[in-house]
């Protein structure tokens, strides 16, 4: 299978993501943490999709700033209700630039797995410098992560994420050549025909993520097991982690 690039997946993915990731309990609890870790400061949602987070925290007293590299991810989040509120920048969330009226941000955050779309450890410790860059101090990162599974099949997996009368989806996905790459495709099958959706996630375990952060001026604060604050233990599958910027 061909490797898939970081910079289509949210042009894959636009048309289908609010139907295949549709708002959930967690979504509240996610807003609510946000809200509360910002402080009112202004806050920056690196790889904002469709706005997800990015336009209920608009709907607050904070000023949110929402970027992502995919102009069709972010012409789904402009056609929502509530998306005037939001500064939407359009730039690489590993090496991006700021307008330069841009504040200095109490909280950057990256939810839903997306530090893992960036293609390796390299580009994703950029980024986390990037971050440290537009924090102000005393400002916080709070990364949304799963916690990779020990041990994956070259062989690989395949699962059935959705079924309805007139089509199904699924989801087949192997360990990838390089250390902790997940490689995969979403498989779409319609009367209309096959639709292929390849992803590729380059993973670090939580402590690996640490390191990145602490390389970056960034110190762990907090760590969590969901956005509802219960502490993490393993195993638990993933993690919502805090790193301050002293």
């Amino acid at each position: 299978m061909p490797d898939a690039r970081p910079d289509e997946y949210g042009e894959l993915y636009a048309d289908v993501y609010d139907d295949w990731y549709p708002a959930a309990d967690s979504t509240d609890d996610a807003v609510a943490t946000l809200t509360l870790l910002g402080g009112g400061g202004p806050v920056l949602d690196l790889g904002a999709g469709t706005g997800r987070l990015s336009i209920p925290l608009g709907q607050g007293a904070c000023e949110v700033w929402a970027l992502d590299n995919s102009p069709r991810m972010l012409a789904r989040l402009q056609a929502k209700a509530g998306s005037s509120a939001i500064r939407i920048v359009e730039a690489d969330m590993a090496r991006f630039e700021l307008p330069a009226d841009a504040p200095h941000f109490s909280l950057v955050f990256a939810a839903f797995n997306t530090l893992f779309l960036l293609p390796d450890r390299t580009v994703q410790q950029e980024c986390l410098r990037s971050v440290a860059a537009v924090l102000r101090p005393g400002g916080r990162l709070v990364l949304d992560l799963f916690v990779p599974p020990r041990h994956l099949a070259e062989t690989g997996q395949l699962e059935l994420t959705s079924l309805a009368a007139d089509g199904l989806v699924l989801r087949a996905f192997r360990r990838g050549r390089e250390p902790g790459v997940i490689e995969g495709q979403h498989v779409e099958i319609t009367e209309a025909g096959i639709r292929l959706r390849p992803w590729r996630l380059a993973t670090c375990s939580p402590a690996e993520v640490d390191e990145m952060a602490d390389a970056a001026g960034l110190q762990l604060v907090d760590r969590w097991g969901a956005w509802n604050r219960t502490p993490f233990a393993a195993p638990d599958p993933a993690h919502v982690s805090v790193y301050l910027k002293q």
